[in-house]
């Protein structure tokens, strides 16, 4: 029995605007196995959250999926109703929004949008679902929850907003779970117990992780496998401990030169010179090329296949590290 729970298969996914389709996603490939994490990194417009968006049936139009699949405990995603979807999201997949401040609704308090999502879910009373929140909110790590639970997401801090959407997300008791940058709007000690949080909460309830994010150093610290993606494109694929250790592409290269070392002092920390290209205007051949040092003239021509170099290991270049 296969222990794959989500397969995405050759997916595009293409904005059209008045500027001509724009391909944000372009023909990306990869699986994510039962209780496992797979970080999903790149630079900021690289496509990673419009993968998520995919995933859940959320993209906002002009965006839609053009070509490939999204598999789930072997259902085709692209293929569900609206319907069908509305009664998977939330209950058997769920996501943590990269700014809890914005996905909470103001108007509301934390309970009341808690109990909503149980009560659509899960065939239980509304005293049933009042006390699964607030056991929700206790299991995060929230204090005081049967207080918090009347309050309103600005009441609450941006650490213990973040936990309240965690406790939404896991609230139906997921198979699968999208975190979109969790960690990004909250300070360095928060983002550490909140990572402890994800990987405990991880183990207790068997789920998949998901895990999107532009930080290698906290991709190093909670993902098994990792993708990384640039312009749209995948570029390299393996488990963690090859991606740090031995990585292929010049891009993935780059990003981990770039992770501040420690007892290290430099004059100056490395970066990856330019800047990424813009859909508008996407080169032939690989999208790499105007930043990469190993660069040649074929790389200006053709774009790279991924190619299995080694067990798990997948890398779309011409000229390896």
């Amino acid at each position: 029995m296969s222990d794959i729970l989500l397969q995405i298969k050759e997916l595009q996914v293409t904005f059209f605007s008045k500027l001509g389709p724009l391909r944000a996603v372009d023909g990306i490939s990869y699986a994510i196995r039962q209780g496992k994490t797979l970080g999903l990194v790149g630079e900021s417009g690289c496509g990673k959250s419009v993968t998520s968006y995919a995933i859940m049936g959320l993209l906002d139009h002009p965006g839609q999926v053009t070509h490939g699949s999204i598999r789930f405990d072997g259902q085709d995603l692209t293929l569900c109703t609206e319907q069908e979807l509305q009664n998977i999201r939330g209950n058997r997949i769920s996501m943590i929004f990269q700014e809890p401040m914005t996905a909470l609704n103001p108007v509301f308090t934390i309970g009341f949008q808690l109990d909503e999502q149980i009560l659509r879910h899960k065939k239980v009373s509304k005293t049933e679902a009042r006390n699964r929140s607030i056991e929700m909110l206790r299991v995060v790590g929230i204090p005081a929850p049967e207080k918090r639970y009347e309050s309103y997401p600005h009441q609450l801090s941006g650490g213990m907003r973040q936990r309240a959407m965690i406790a939404m997300a896991l609230s139906c008791d997921p198979e699968f779970l999208i975190a979109d940058e969790p960690t990004t709007a909250i300070d360095v000690t928060i983002q550490a117990q909140i990572l402890d949080l994800m990987q405990s909460l991880q183990e207790r309830f068997h789920m998949a992780i998901q895990f999107i994010t532009h930080d290698l150093g906290v991709v190093s610290e909670v993902s098994d496998d990792v993708v990384v993606m640039y312009a749209g494109k995948i570029c390299e694929i393996a488990d963690a401990d090859t991606i740090f250790n031995h990585p292929k592409h010049p891009y993935t290269y780059g990003l981990i030169e770039s992770i501040p070392k420690r007892r290290q002092r430099v004059a100056k920390l490395y970066s990856i010179p330019g800047t990424v290209v813009s859909l508008i205007e996407i080169p032939e051949g690989c999208r790499f090329q105007n930043r990469c040092p190993n660069v040649l003239d074929q790389c200006r021509k053709i774009s790279p296949e991924l190619t299995s170099v080694g067990d798990g290991h997948s890398v779309a270049c011409f000229n390896m590290m």
